[in-house]
């Protein structure tokens, strides 16, 4: 994921914008399966465009500790 992470940051900041988190989100997942734990309802409420918080907050910018965190809780 610290891949990934690195390919999408800004590298002047080195976080990734919320408005960029979606496309993050689903190139990481075209990659790599993985399982999570969350109804896939709860899942789309955290990351989806449409749904989500993390991507709700114009201007509002993870880094990678950050990001890890919330998937971590």
């Amino acid at each position: 994921m610290r891949e990934f992470f690195d390919r999408f940051k800004d590298h002047k900041t080195h976080r990734i914008t919320s408005d960029r988190l979606t496309k993050f989100h689903g190139e990481y997942s075209k990659m790599y399966r993985f399982g999570v734990p969350l109804a896939p309802k709860n899942l789309a409420q955290l990351t989806h465009p449409f749904y989500g918080y993390l991507t709700a907050f114009p201007g509002l910018a993870f880094t990678y500790e950050e990001l890890r965190s919330v998937y971590v809780n």
